[in-house]
């Protein structure tokens, strides 16, 4: 038998510090979002918030109501009017866009991700609309790369 201490990277095996959401840190690396960064890159890890883009809709709601509903019925009455068709279409169209432009400020909801820094970026690398989720998801990796820090 030899009296050979073990090597230093076989007495330093990789933990796991924090594992939830499909995020893994371990003593060395980060693993989100299928991609694995060492730690040693991983600067810090932040939780931001995402709001929607309503103004489009705003637009598209106002011009359609606003604009286009007057317009299209001008129109109809007209004496050089065309076929009732063309106006009924006209119609149609128009409120596709405007209910479009309803449901999808209907159904607009803040966005929260989680965020991981580098040297050389930032990526975006879990999405939930839930912010306490992602704030505790945030805290863990972040406690968890402060207890592997003094290792690396």
């Amino acid at each position: 038998m030899s009296g050979a201490s073990p090597s230093p990277a076989a007495t330093q095996a990789e933990n796991t510090l924090f594992q939830e959401d499909g995020v893994l840190v371990t003593t060395e690396r980060l693993v989100a979002g299928g991609r694995a960064w060492p730690l040693r890159e991983v600067l810090r890890v932040e939780a931001i918030h995402q709001s929607p883009r309503v103004v489009p809709l705003l637009i598209l709601l106002g011009a359609s109501t606003v604009l286009g509903l007057p317009s299209i019925m001008t129109a109809m009455v007209a004496r050089d009017a065309l076929g009732p068709g063309i106006y009924e279409a006209a119609l149609g169209c128009m409120a596709v866009v405007a209910f479009g432009s309803i449901a999808g400020l209907l159904l607009a909801q803040d966005q929260y991700w989680l965020v991981l820094r580098t040297r050389g970026s930032a990526r975006r690398v879990l999405l939930s609309r839930d912010p306490e989720h992602i704030s505790r998801l945030a805290q863990g990796v972040t406690e968890a790369l402060r207890v592997a820090r003094p290792r690396s």
